[in-house]
């Protein structure tokens, strides 16, 4: 999805560039780039947050509920 986002922004852009047609089209062309362009920011941050909270989650908090566990069965 992000890379489909920054490919048509990319295509649009270019599709400016080259038609250059009226000012109202190359306009809406220029700003409709500009949000996906935005999105896809977004959308990679979102990612990359969401894969660092999962590394978090994996390596401290399951390695802590799996040594609370261990000491709560083991005999004292």
């Amino acid at each position: 999805m992000f890379c489909n986002i920054i490919y048509t922004s990319a295509t649009l852009l270019y599709l400016v560039y080259n038609n250059q047609r009226s000012k109202k089209v190359l306009t809406g062309l220029a700003f409709m780039s500009i949000v996906l362009l935005i999105l896809a920011t977004i959308y990679f941050f979102v990612i990359c947050l969401w894969m660092f909270f999962d590394l978090i989650k994996e390596r401290f908090v399951v390695h802590r509920i799996k040594s609370f566990l261990e000491s709560e069965v083991s005999p004292e």
